[in-house]
């Protein structure tokens, strides 16, 4: 019996044990010095914590290593200067307290202060804690640092877009507030909790996506009047006055961020006015925010000419705005390409869109983005890739639609050309397979860097001029939606101008509009529009151009000839039997002396040339 009692007994202590949790029996352990530190790191086991009470370094060629489920703290006396390698295992992790430094060295070999009281301390925490740890996700570690509770960021974390960065995602917890009183930049920051913008702040995260600050459940920054946020580099919100600012918090504050929907709101508790300060405004904040919301005394008063495709709800708003909608497709080359003479060729389509919401009230822009060009400009096997992209009809004729983009990334096309010894091609066609237009890009041509990430191919035909050129017959506006250098030094291009008053044989004339001098200049000239009705012209740069049919002077019946018909139309019209119209091709032909009348000088001149007494004028 009594032995049946004693093993009953172990058993059960053994049952107490296993169910009681291990942090039951963690035991913590101070360190003053590196030694000390590595020698509890190295008996440590999982719930164990191991404290920093002192200034401790590890030097460079040294490491240290925390076990999995071990916790490293720093508490207020504690200092921890990393030079050297920092192994953190699966799920063990540094915690910083308030009071304590945490500094790694970067792969430059230059000390980081991740966490400290001082100014040059990138983050200084007043309560709660924050977390250094490691995780993989799939592509190696990610070094993550977490805030649970309040710190201030003193400076940016450009130091961190290395290589191999110190922090690969910052997270500011649920609850937890981070605050921004001076200029600084956040990079690869999930926020579920609050970052505080103050009026003296001005907080920006640039680059792509990639590098952006997400907003993750209720997550969200708060921007006090003054304070600013830039995102990808434009002024996303900024103080009263502030022209550059999207939007201006006149007073209170604004936020932005998550909803609980996951929607991504602009919230003015206060006065705001929003603002266009630059072409492309209205998509970028389309970009960054789902609607606006407006406190029940919020007010927001819209500037001139802001355009809106996300709406505003609640509040007062004051000032009227243009309602539209876009549509933003991503387009690929289709699988098969096909070889035709020395050129591959590529067909890109764009999907269908729906334009039934189209109207004269609420216009619809669609902007295209070609992608994935790069495998098949590297498995060409010849010199020339071309690319027909398929614009659907109704996107090209619907009177409420306008096609805004057709946008290519350097990188993707032009700079893989260039490696390749690739010429490239890019044929606009309607969706009944007529050419629109096309590009020309000569392999020799292509620049060794470009300021642009993307080129916008789009062009449109007719509409104002930005200045009258006198005399020009047929003036022809060929507006290029991409604006500034190409990324070849000249590209030619095949433009469609049979539906704009040419034919098949006229010679025509090709202007630059020069902003700066206020004035056209001459690119080119007898240019011939061929039998189906294209014309190709050559420019260095896209700006605003003009084609105008070519004037011979004396054949006044645009027949190519100089003969007894144009005499006999010119004396009717000096006779004003049969007045030739202002600005007409006729009135320009008739004026051969070029002296600005059209009288009976001219008509000697042209009488003359009919009788072979002459060979030009």
């Amino acid at each position: 019996m009594r032995k049946k009692g004693l093993l009953a007994l172990i058993l059960s202590a053994v049952l107490v044990f296993m169910l009681v949790p291990a942090a039951v029996f963690a035991k913590e352990t101070n360190a003053v010095s590196l030694t000390e530190l590595k020698n509890a790191l190295s008996t440590a086991v999982p719930g164990d914590a191991v404290i920093v009470t002192a200034y401790i370094t590890v030097p460079a060629g040294q490491s240290v290593v925390i076990p999995d489920k071990v916790d490293l703290k720093i508490n207020a006396s504690g200092t921890l200067n990393v030079q050297g390698d920092l192994d953190i295992q699966q799920e063990g992790k540094i915690i910083i307290l308030p009071g304590a430094a945490f500094i790694l060295r970067d792969e430059d070999g230059n000390d980081e202060k991740l966490v400290g009281n001082e100014a040059d301390a990138l983050f200084t925490l007043t309560d709660g804690e924050m977390v250094y740890s490691k995780e993989d996700r799939g592509w190696g570690p990610s070094k993550i640092l977490t805030l649970s509770g309040k710190a201030k960021q003193n400076r940016s974390m450009i130091g961190f877009m290395a290589d191999e960065p110190l922090i690969n995602r910052f997270i500011v917890g649920s609850g937890s507030v981070l605050t921004v009183d001076s200029e600084v930049s956040l990079f690869f920051a999930d926020v579920y909790g609050t970052v505080k913008v103050t009026a003296s702040g001005h907080l920006s995260t640039f680059g792509g996506h990639w590098d952006r600050i997400r907003y993750c459940d209720s997550g969200k920054t708060e921007i006090a009047a003054g304070g600013r946020l830039s995102i990808f580099g434009p002024l996303f919100f900024g103080p009263a006055g502030d022209s550059d600012a999207i939007i201006q918090i006149i007073s209170g504050s604004a936020f932005y961020g998550a909803g609980s929907d996951g929607e991504r709101r602009i919230y003015i508790d206060g006065e705001a006015k929003l603002n266009s300060p630059y072409e492309g405004s209205e998509y970028f904040l389309a970009n960054q925010a789902d609607r606006i919301v407006l406190a029940n005394s919020g007010k927001l008063t819209v500037g001139s000419g802001v355009r809106l495709s996300i709406p505003i709800e609640g509040g007062t708003v004051i000032g009227a705005y243009e309602k539209f909608s876009f549509v933003e497709d991503f387009l690929a080359p289709a699988e098969n390409t096909t070889v035709v003479g020395n050129t591959t060729k590529a067909t890109i389509t764009a999907p269908a869109v729906d334009t039934s919401g189209a109207s004269a009230a609420n216009k619809m822009e669609v902007l295209y983005y070609v992608g994935d060009v790069e495998d098949v400009i590297r498995e060409a096997t010849k010199n020339t890739v071309k690319f027909e992209i398929v614009i659907p009809k109704n996107v090209l004729e619907n009177e409420f639609v306008e096609l805004k983009d057709i946008n290519v990334p350097w990188w993707d096309a032009f700079e893989t050309a260039k490696e390749e010894n690739k010429s490239l091609e890019f044929d606009i066609k309607d969706s009944s397979g007529k050419l629109l237009y096309s590009w020309t890009f000569e392999n020799s041509k292509i620049r060794d860097e470009y300021d642009f990430w993307m080129i916008n191919l789009h062009l449109e035909t007719g509409g104002d001029l930005p200045k009258a050129l006198p005399d020009a017959d047929n003036a022809l506006l060929i507006n290029f939606k991409h604006d500034g250098d190409l990324p070849v030094t000249s590209a030619g291009v095949k433009i469609y101008v049979g539906n704009q008053g040419y034919k098949a044989g006229d010679k025509v004339s090709f202007y630059y509009y020069n902003p700066e001098k206020d004035k056209y200049d001459l690119i080119a000239e007898n240019l011939i529009v061929d039998a189906d009705g294209y014309v190709t012209v050559t420019i260095t740069h896209c700006s605003d151009y003009m084609l105008s049919r070519t004037t011979i002077k004396g054949d006044i019946n645009d027949d190519g000839l100089i003969d007894v018909e144009d005499l006999l139309l010119l004396k009717k019209h000096i006779l004003k039997l049969d007045v030739f119209p202002a600005g007409s091709y006729k009135l320009n032909a008739a004026d051969v002396n070029n002296d600005g009348a059209v009288d009976v000088e001219d008509l000697l001149l042209v009488k003359k040339y009919v009788l072979k007494l002459i060979s030009k004028f």
